[in-house]
């Protein structure tokens, strides 16, 4: 380990209400506590931005004005030269296009590595797999299922390196200190209701709708995290006689309380590289339900922390929805081994480790002390 520390330059133009935002925030925060120099390259008025300013790490506002904008560019290149970077570490599109193109035209000395946590859409195009092949060191891939879908695009495995996300434990604590009975009064959620729950941004959530066809009247489905116009027309289509709470985009620790309502959390996510949401709410004591797909399979072990149900299969996912909510010892166990998901197998401070030793040595092996 380098005793001075690493200069690391993390780079995102996305920044809104999602998982990817809070990954980033979380490791640049938690990098520079171990005492690296960190930078988080990103637009002001974000969310992401909001919470770098709250943590240890130094924003620094890049408005990534498009792929081929010179002007990034040149920012980035007056970074690295300015803070001594040793890496970069892009996250979404328009980051990573430019993290390449500086490498290129601006001759940058330093290491380039793209963090993806979605399939590749149109990336299996093999002038695009070899621009990102090329144009960086290595890909950081957020799970195995995630590595494997890279591989069947035709991306070397020697390329990709597993790092999945993680949560600070402590961020669980502040929100549990809030009653119960607080909560259920806010939503008008009467003492012993089961309660469904989803937060996620809009994301095949038509699944769990659907699902209300095969399950009790008395249920209530609370969804947040996305605006309620997108769930309508469905909502309109089924007609579902439960009641319904569309909660919207709530703040992050917010949506942490909402969690100890739930009798069940779903996620109907096909895209998710790894599923944060599913580790924030085991850590809030919610028993997951939730698609088995990519990373997702990475958090959720069937029948031991969580349960998964094909994807679009409404009737299947309320017979999961259901063998959870009536069955008090499973549902205990769930949550048992959920927590310990959370708070061990998927925690910040594993994360940072990782994160740590793999670009210690990636410097090292590269000669880029």
């Amino acid at each position: 380990m380098n005793p001075k520390g690493l200069n690391i330059l993390f780079l995102s133009y996305n920044g809104g209400l999602a998982g990817s935002t809070k990954s980033i925030a979380f490791l640049s925060d938690g990098l520079a506590k171990r005492g690296h120099r960190v930078f988080v390259g990103c637009r002001e008025g974000t969310k992401l931005w909001a919470l770098i300013e709250e943590g240890a790490a130094q924003g620094i506002h890049i408005p990534f004005r498009g792929k081929w904008d010179p002007r990034t560019w040149r920012q980035i290149a007056d970074l690295v030269s300015e803070h001594q970077i040793q890496v970069i570490n892009a996250q979404s599109s328009k980051d990573r296009y430019a993290s390449i193109f500086t490498k290129w035209f601006k001759r940058l000395p330093c290491l380039i590595y793209h963090t993806r946590r979605q399939r590749p859409t149109g990336a299996s195009w093999l002038l695009k797999r070899w621009f990102y092949t090329q144009g960086t060191d290595k890909i950081i891939v957020v799970s195995e299922a995630l590595k494997q879908t890279f591989i069947d695009n035709g991306y070397p495995a020697k390329h990709l390196k597993v790092i999945h996300n993680g949560t600070p434990t402590q961020q669980y604590e502040q929100p549990k200190k809030r009653t119960l009975q607080s909560l259920r009064k806010e939503f008008g959620i009467a003492e012993g209701t089961t309660v469904i729950g989803c937060i996620s941004r809009w994301k095949q959530q038509n699944d769990l709708i659907e699902a209300l066809r095969y399950l009790p009247d008395d249920y209530v489905i609370f969804f947040a995290g996305f605006r309620a116009a997108l769930a309508r027309p469905v909502l309109e289509k089924v007609k579902p006689s439960q009641r319904i709470i569309l909660a919207g985009e709530l703040p992050f620790d917010k949506a942490l309380e909402c969690y100890r309502l739930f009798t069940v959390s779903v996620l109907c996510s096909v895209i998710d590289g790894f599923g944060l949401v599913l580790v924030e709410a085991m850590a809030m004591g919610a028993p997951v339900v939730a698609t088995d797909a990519q990373g997702i399979r990475d958090v959720v072990r069937h029948g031991i922390n969580g349960l998964l149900y094909p994807s679009r299969d409404s009737e299947k996912l309320a017979q999961q929805i259901l063998s959870i909510a009536d069955d008090e010892q499973m549902a205990s166990q769930l949550i048992d081994k959920g927590y310990e998901t959370a708070y061990h197998t998927f925690s910040l401070d594993k994360t940072v480790t990782q994160y740590e030793s793999f670009f210690t040595d990636e410097i090292e092996c590269n000669g880029k002390q």
